[in-house]
């Protein structure tokens, strides 16, 4: 594995995707082909939410609280267009979908 990647994991699914640096966590998935709902991939829409089941992400300051309230932060869920791994891996759940909406 690259030094500089982190693996995405999705819940349900065969998708394990290299996350690379400079990638939020829905463009890492995206380039591997994994079509996930999106709107506005600036942390304002909440159409890319997730759900962190192992392992930690960072979301973004840009992240509006009404897009993700502080108790969805608190109970693990992320806005994947604001975040990036914290952890070498990371599991989500995530409903693959048709992409932009």
């Amino acid at each position: 594995m690259d030094d500089d990647a982190y693996i995405i994991r999705v819940v349900g699914s065969d998708v394990d995707v290299l996350c690379y640096e400079e990638d939020t966590m829905l463009e890492a998935l995206e380039r591997e082909g994994n079509p996930i709902p999106f709107g506005c991939r600036k942390g304002q829409c909440g159409s890319c939410k997730a759900k962190v089941i192992e392992g930690e992400a960072e979301i973004s300051d840009q992240a509006s609280p009404f897009a993700l309230s502080e108790d969805e932060r608190e109970d693990g869920w992320i806005l994947l267009c604001s975040s990036i791994p914290l952890t070498d891996t990371i599991t989500i759940e995530v409903e693959l979908g048709e992409g932009s909406m």
